[in-house]
């Protein structure tokens, strides 16, 4: 029987022990809300005139009676029952109204999407109400959940060729459930918001490196420090939410990317003067800390990597499934699974199915696309497959 799933992360709200005194590496997933809010939220936001008052809030955990099948919400303190994604009061135990609906979400991770609301500038999120319209409309429009990653809604993938393909484990980074590496990669199960210790950690990983500035180098860094501090501060904030390359360039001062560190909107947790009281230089002299390294380390983005076909699976090919550590760093589980949920929420957009509703838009057809996939490589010209005879007046 499985859990509910958290409609951000992805990853399943565990039930809270009654009997379990102390916590437990993984509490954090116990810990829920279960947001009531309107099914069609666009009606309601052109009445109202404070868009939050349309959700109701509720501390939850995950349903302790699996008797009946997993997938259900514990209200606390009362402890009703709710089932998420339905719109029928008569399956609730819990009077719901009828253009009603509950979502689910771990606490930790309403408190990451209320970070990024606050500290993302460039995001296609600006309240809570978008991010509950892109939810939706991913149950409303998309398959419905399947396999080991339960119920939680598919995400909607574009394709080389334009159309939408919807996924699960790929588009949540998360592991192909078959997989031999599940069980050595529980960085999804670690708390992405409270992570303990969490600047001593990445200072561990900082390197030095010679110092050797070259005549580019030190024009740009110039051009750049000249910058009215104005603009400069927008430059750092907008790079703050990109994907960054994980070579250094070399083109800025090491100050810059220290300055930078402090600015990365994920790690908001940081400790300031821990930062400010680390030593400016190595003890080896001719080398400076190559804050540039570090911070480009944690700035690339999750990969997705393709679910393994059966045939893969079979040969006993590792689902390569990313981390931190394939950009080089040892850092707290807990933080691989922040950038996981971060990634997430950037790529969410309330407005990303309109699509779907346009005359011209082709529906995804995985057999299509697989014979194009295969076939374009080597210049198959499809239209001859349909080519005419020569006495053929072109009717079917």
């Amino acid at each position: 029987k499985e859990d509910p799933f958290c409609d951000i992360c992805g990853v399943g709200i565990r039930t809270a022990p009654w009997d379990f005194d102390g916590p437990s590496p993984e509490t954090w997933r116990e810990d829920a809300f279960a947001v009531e809010g309107p099914k069609c939220l666009s009606n309601d936001l052109e009445t109202s005139s404070c868009p939050e008052e349309l959700f109701t809030w509720h501390t939850a955990t995950g349903h302790t009676d699996y008797g009946n099948g997993g997938g259900h919400l514990t209200l606390l303190p009362s402890e009703d029952i709710v089932f998420p994604h339905h719109g029928n009061p008569v399956v609730h135990s819990r009077f719901v109204q009828s253009d009603h609906i509950f979502l689910g979400f771990h606490h930790a991770c309403t408190s990451i999407a209320r970070q990024f609301l606050q500290t993302q500038p460039v995001s296609k999120l600006h309240s809570f109400c978008d991010i509950w319209t892109t939810l939706n409309a991913r149950y409303s429009e998309g398959p419905e959940g399947h396999g080991f990653w339960g119920k939680t809604s598919s995400i909607p993938q574009k394709t080389a060729r334009g159309t939408i393909a919807w996924s699960q484990e790929v588009a949540y980074y998360l592991p192909d459930p078959r997989s031999s590496t599940t069980d050595l990669t529980p960085w999804w199960a670690s708390d992405p918001f409270h992570i303990h210790d969490v600047t001593t950690r990445l200072l561990e990983n900082l390197q030095s490196r010679p110092i050797s500035p070259s005549k580019e180098t030190s024009q740009f860094a110039t051009i750049f420090g000249n910058l009215p501090p104005e603009l400069g501060a927008i430059v750092l904030d907008y790079l703050s939410c990109m994907h960054l390359a994980l070579q250094p360039t070399d083109m800025m001062p090491q100050k810059f990317w220290k300055e930078f560190l402090i600015r990365i909107p994920f790690l908001w947790d940081l400790d300031k003067e821990q930062l400010e009281q680390f030593p400016d230089l190595p003890a080896d002299q001719g080398k400076e800390w190559h804050w540039e390294r570090l911070v480009r380390q944690l700035m690339i983005r999750p990969t997705q990597a393709l679910p393994l076909t059966y045939e893969e699976f079979s040969n006993g090919v590792s689902f390569q499934v990313w981390d931190y550590s394939h950009g080089g760093l040892d850092v707290p589980l807990g933080l691989t699974n922040r950038r996981r949920i971060w990634q997430i929420l950037h790529e969410m957009d309330p407005k990303e199915l309109d699509v779907l509703h346009h005359a011209d838009f082709i529906v995804y057809d995985q057999e299509l696309d697989d014979f194009i996939r295969r076939t374009e490589k080597d210049g198959l010209n499809v239209v001859d497959l349909y080519a005419l005879d020569d006495d053929d007046d072109g009717s079917w």
